[in-house]
């Protein structure tokens, strides 16, 4: 059996690499919809 200390660690490093999934996914976004905008104002 996992003892508590082996869980913990499993959440946290889970929660940290959701975290970092996440801040990249919104830069992508972020990026994507500056540049959208850029081409818009181009136009």
């Amino acid at each position: 059996m996992f003892s508590g200390d082996v869980v913990f660690v499993i959440i946290l490093a889970a929660i940290f690499l959701f975290i970092i999934a996440l801040l990249l996914l919104l830069r992508r976004t972020i990026s994507g919809y500056r540049e959208g905008v850029e081409d818009a104002q181009k136009k």
